[in-house]
């Protein structure tokens, strides 16, 4: 679950719709996300007791901060892409179809 250290070109995460779990942490994993404003995301593997096993327990609070990051973690919560991208996951916020 780590990214090819060889590689040279950079990732590009397009959020439209739902990223959970796995999901989103493949989208933390990229250099850059484009979210759509109505997308949600989140690790709602943690309701079920279910690991986040791809390092998104690393990787979000580097990007968000602790406090805001052991929130989405500890308590399994969706966030809107709204929410994302004002707190800084996302490069760009679409409307819905764009």
């Amino acid at each position: 679950c780590t990214r090819n250290p060889l590689s040279k070109k950079p990732l590009i995460a397009s959020v439209n719709g739902y990223a959970m779990g796995a999901g989103f942490e493949l989208a933390l994993m990229c250099d850059l996300r484009v979210i759509e404003e109505k997308s949600r995301m989140g690790f709602l593997n943690r309701r079920f007791g279910i690991p986040i096993m791809c390092g998104g327990t690393v990787r979000l609070p580097a990007m968000v901060g602790y406090s805001r990051a052991m929130d989405l973690i500890l308590t399994g919560r969706e966030m809107t892409g709204e929410e994302a991208f004002s707190w800084g996951l996302g490069a760009r916020l679409v409307a819905c179809g764009a």
